[in-house]
């Protein structure tokens, strides 16, 4: 939760450190919805910022704390301000304490002798700058910069060392640890040391028997991550599940995340494959939730009709062509989906809905095309759509890949697809 910076000056009564509250990551024009700082006095600052983006009503507090007393501050505003109030009787471009608008750049000025170092903390809270200064002060509470990065190097050598790798030259290694440590980057931690969070209500909850977690992408991550986690994160990914359901609970849609984004859902990508994760995790004996309440956050989640043309897919079998976009990557990858929710509800000892799901679960068929040989879209009155190109990646029903690569993707039942195939001899070929 909190950063720790370290910056080398040159002699100068002019040195400055400037805090740009105007950047993002994927920036546009009307990213910056309001910020607002506050110099409590000659070392810490504290605010906030409110952003809009793919996570749409987005609150980050902070808490900046330096290792020596700035002698000036100021900040420039680069917004068309349209009305300000009374504060138009202040100067506030320099030490006036108090900082809003959209778009900030403030500064802060020091003198320096060659050499000097000034050291920064700087800590995030989705909560309150209150929260934030909590965190500072937990989590690095001593002025030594090289014992932090020390203690935070055998951290991150106690994560990596969980998985040994023997390679044939140092390349190799460097590469497989890379890879190991990419891994590791999100899902992010999502709470105060005090346990508090930001929903997806907007609303402060606080964690309890878990810690929560953020950022799940999950069309990125169910097939190979989190199964990843059930081996080296077995904790931490039963926190993430219990994050999903604390998700589920505060969700007006009464739906697992499809993509949760800081107190919001992205609503990014397709299908809805938190339930992989919990049957996962389930069927491995690495979680202890209640199995009842996964198959029922399951259940609710695979039955929301507004959702990504779920109704018709429910009516169908399948996701019909023209009505939204990539709807044969979506029947594939929700009857997989459902087919994990048959395995939940099995776990749970409820053998309607195990039926119900796996017979959910065989609508890949309904894709297929003996014709061809491929997946590929269909209409809602039966009909194929007409143009196919098995190789092309727009506008062929597909997303992030095409008809030979998508038309495997049936793991559920691997068995049935090389035979729909033409069999063993002919699959074979076709690899």
């Amino acid at each position: 939760r909190v950063g720790y910076h370290q910056y080398t000056f040159p002699d100068s009564d002019n040195s400055h450190i400037i805090l740009d509250l105007m950047a993002n990551i994927y920036q546009h024009d009307a990213k910056n919805v309001w910020t607002f700082v506050r110099v409590e006095n000659d070392h810490l600052v504290t605010g906030w910022r409110q952003t809009r983006g793919w996570a749409r009503t987005r609150f980050v507090y902070f808490a900046m704390e330096f290792s020596k007393p700035f002698k000036s501050y100021g900040h420039e505003k680069y917004d068309d301000v349209i009305y300000n109030g009374f504060y138009r009787r202040f100067d506030e471009k320099k030490n006036f304490p108090e900082m809003a608008g959209n778009n900030i750049r403030a500064w802060f000025g020091f003198d320096t002798e060659a050499g000097e170092q000034i050291k920064i903390k700087f800590a995030l809270s989705s909560v309150s700058s209150e929260g934030a200064l909590k965190n500072l002060e937990t989590e690095v509470p001593e002025w030594d910069f090289d014992k932090t990065r020390q203690e935070t190097r055998g951290k991150w050598n106690a994560e990596l060392a969980k998985i040994v790798a023997e390679t044939q030259t140092p390349e190799d290694k460097i590469t497989f640890y890379t890879a190991l440590y990419h891994t590791m980057l999100s899902p992010i931690l999502y709470e105060d040391v005090d346990g508090k969070y930001r929903g997806l209500d907007q609303n402060i909850h606080t964690s309890d028997g878990f810690t929560n977690y953020t950022i799940f992408s999950l069309w990125d991550t169910f097939r190979a991550l989190h199964p990843l986690f059930n081996l080296i994160q077995v904790e931490r990914n039963n926190d993430m599940i219990k994050s999903m359901l604390a998700h589920y609970d505060q969700s007006v849609h009464k739906m697992l995340p499809i993509w949760s984004h800081y107190a919001n859902e992205n609503w990014c990508m397709i299908g809805y494959h938190a339930v992989t994760v919990l049957a996962d995790a389930l069927a491995k004996g690495t979680t202890d939730i209640d199995p009842s309440l996964a198959l029922q956050a399951s259940i609710d989640t695979s039955t929301v009709p507004y959702f990504d043309a779920l109704g018709s897919y429910m009516q169908l079998g399948y996701v019909p062509e023209g009505e939204t976009d990539y709807p044969v990557s979506k029947t594939l990858e929700m009857s997989y989906d459902d087919w994990c929710v048959a395995q939940v509800a099995k776990i749970a000892g409820d053998d309607e809905k195990y039926d119900e799901y796996l017979k959910r679960s065989a609508a890949y068929e309904n894709n297929f095309d003996p014709e061809v040989g491929f997946m590929r879209p269909k209409f809602a009155d039966g009909t194929w759509k007409e143009g196919f190109d098995p190789l092309d990646t727009h506008g062929q029903g597909f997303i992030e890949g095409n008809a030979w690569t998508y038309s495997l993707f049936v793991p559920q039942n691997i068995e049935h697809m090389i035979e729909l195939m033409g069999g063993d001899e002919a699959f074979t070929e076709r690899l």
